[in-house]
């Protein structure tokens, strides 16, 4: 009996019907646009941070600068 129920898993699924078909590709393109979208603001958040961070650098030496000048 295991035998009989291992091998009745392994029917092929019947095709796509074209309109099957075509909801999966919409969903497969909707998942894919989204991970896109997701990964693109994370580039964009690190972008930010490295400006923030180049920013706050800057700030730093020109007031180091300015110590310096005013010693």
């Amino acid at each position: 009996a295991p035998d009989d129920l291992a091998t009745s898993c392994e029917v092929e699924s019947p095709p796509y019907t074209e309109k099957e078909g075509f909801w999966l590709f919409l969903l497969e393109k909707t998942f894919w646009e989204a991970s896109l979208e997701i990964r693109l603001q994370k580039e964009e958040i690190l972008i930010l941070l490295l400006q923030q961070t180049n920013q706050s650098i800057k700030t730093r030496l020109i007031q180091r600068d300015v110590k310096i000048r005013s010693f």
